[in-house]
This record gives structure tokens, C-alpha cells and sequence, in this order.
């Protein structure tokens, strides 16, 4: 399965700021959205992810299926391998894709354990089974916050509760996470060490990841693309093949050296 979007157009208001963004995930897939503060990252996020529709009359993103796989959730089947995400129910969409927003905020007192298995809701309904809390605990043990389980929500520090809104997105089980900023409030070893997680959980080739993150030093350490965006549009490769001179001052400006890490060996700027 591919989770695809073509020429994705959005507007802040008056401002334009995605402009024929296009972009390509595949399981296995572990790509860093990259840009300057206001250049649309969290807007296309959205747009990918079908939670918006943009300017477009149509969805904008869509899922490209395998011939065997079936789709049982539509209610008319035309032959067509391409699926539209904004034609799909809210639940088979997060079966397919799970989606952590930027920011959130604990909605009532539950402990870590609870709210990382409503992750759980999509795929197996209010009905919780065996297998549901044991995807929890997965979660827990993958991002190791397990002595949090049994924790209130309301106890946690934020860096704490980052780490278990995202273990909830992985519970979920889908195809493709796409995450909002999930280092924000961590500090540096624990943005390095979520990365890597990352990392790992697309090395197993079933799961596609998308990560939008501020810090392009850390990024390109980690992911196997960097997708830039600057004036709408996208540069999506590898780190060698994006933060180049060229699109680095289109998206950030002047100022800007880029430049081999000699310890990491990838390219870095400052």
C-alpha cells in the first residue's frame, strides 16, 4: 500500500502556503518534514493524512491498494486500486493511518495505560481483547515508559506525555504514523533516542512513518528522506540530495552554511 498526495494546495487566510506539494510513502518509509516556522508543515501533515481537504474540491490524498487487499468498509467497489482517504469512514481511515496532532492536552484524569488503549478503538471497537492490552504494553515497553502505566495522566511532565501520546499512536497499528512534531518538550538525548525508535519501527518494513520535526541536524541523522518545504512546494530525498546551499536559503534565507559532519558523516547546518 502507498499513501500518496499530488499538487496539495493550502492557504493561512490570504497567505498561500502549499503550492503543488506532492509527496510518496510507502511502508518502510522513514521521512523527516522539514521547513521554516509558518511554511506548512502541520497543514500538510493534515492534508496527507486526510484529516483536511485543502483547497481542493476533491481529497487530496489517496491510498494506492494492493490488488488482493480488499476494502470491506466501501460500500461499492468499481475496480479501482486508488482509494481517496476523504471517501473512506473515519474508522477505516485510522485503521490505516494514525495521526498524532501537534499538541493536546489530557482531557480527564486516566492513567497512561487507558489512554494509550484508546489507540486501540479503531481497530477493535469499544470491545477491548487480549490482543488490544497487549499492544499497549508493546508500546509501552517500545518507547520504554511501562513504569508509567498506572500513572495519571495528570502527574505526568510534558517530555512524559509526549512519549505516551505517540506510545497510543503506535498502539494503533497502522499502516502509516504521521507524527506532528513529537519532539517538541523532549529534550536532545530523548529527541535522538525517539528518532531512533523511529528508526526501528520503519526498518521493520510494515509501517511507513512521517515525522515533522524543527531540528534538520537531528533529522537527517535518522530518516532514510528529508521532504523540505520552502515557497509551497516540496524537495523530498535523500538528506545528500536535499540540504544542498540551493534549498536551503530558498527555505530559510541567508545565512546558512551547510556542511559533512566528520564524525556522522551526513550533511549538517549551522
Amino acid at each position: 500500500m502507498i499513501l500518496s498526495c499530488l499538487k496539495l494546495c493550502a492557504s493561512y487566510g490570504t497567505k498561500q502556503v502549499l503550492k503543488n506539494a506532492s509527496l510518496e510513502v510507502r511502508p518502510g518509509d522513514f521521512i523527516c518534514v522539514c521547513g521554516a516556522n509558518g511554511s506548512g508543515k502541520s497543514t500538510f501533515l493534515k492534508l496527507l493524512s486526510g484529516l483536511e481537504r485543502g483547497k481542493s474540491k476533491k481529497s487530496p490524498s489517496f491510498l494506492q491498494i494492493d490488488s488482493a487487499e480488499k476494502m470491506p468498509s466501501l460500500t461499492e467497489d468499481d475496480g479501482s486500486r486508488t482509494v481517496f482517504l476523504l471517501d473512506l469512514p473515519r474508522r477505516e481511515i485510522a485503521r490505516r493511518i494514525a495521526f498524532l496532532p501537534q499538541s493536546e492536552f489530557p482531557a480527564w484524569d486516566t492513567t497512561v495505560f487507558d489512554m494509550i488503549l484508546t489507540g486501540r478503538f479503531a481497530p477493535s471497537g469499544t470491545s477491548y481483547t487480549a490482543e488490544d492490552y497487549s499492544r499497549v504494553k508493546e508500546a509501552a515497553r517500545f518507547l520504554e515508559i511501562t513504569p508509567l502505566l498506572e500513572r495519571s495522566v495528570f502527574t505526568l511532565s510534558g517530555g512524559e506525555f509526549q512519549k505516551c501520546r505517540i506510545a497510543r499512536a503506535i498502539a494503533q497499528q497502522g499502516e502509516f504514523l504521521i507524527l506532528d512534531e513529537p519532539c517538541a518538550g523532549l529534550d536532545i538525548n530523548a529527541e535522538s533516542a525517539l528518532l531512533k525508535k523511529m528508526r526501528i519501527l520503519s526498518d521493520g518494513g510494515k509501517t511507513g512513518v512521517v515525522v515533522s520535526i524543527h531540528n534538520i541536524n537531528a533529522a537527517v541523522r535518522f530518516a532514510k528522506k528529508i521532504a523540505l518545504l520552502s515557497d509551497g512546494g516540496i524537495v523530498c530525498g535523500s538528506a545528500e540530495e536535499v540540504i544542498v546551499p540551493k534549498n536551503i536559503t530558498r527555505a530559510f534565507g541567508d545565512g546558512i552554511s551547510v556542511f559533512t559532519h566528520p564524525l556522522w558523516n551526513c550533511p549538517q547546518i549551522g
